[in-house]
């Protein structure tokens, strides 16, 4: 899993991304994140991270054709 991520409040070498949504998604995710015991930031940053690795595994498989 993502091992890059940083306590709260401390330096980060993380790059930053910002992107609009409609309200109800974001209302949305942010219940997501609440349930998940995780802050908005973290829930976006792992879902992110998981695209990316689906998205690396079919490219992958479809290479292989």
């Amino acid at each position: 899993m993502f091992s890059g991520l940083k306590t709260v409040g401390g330096p980060t070498k993380l790059a930053r991304i910002a992107f609009y949504v409609d309200p109800e998604i974001k209302e949305k995710l942010e219940k997501l994140a609440g349930i998940q015991r995780r802050t908005l930031s973290n829930l976006m940053a792992v879902i992110a991270e998981k695209a990316v690795e689906e998205a690396e595994k079919e490219e992958l498989t479809d290479n292989s054709k």
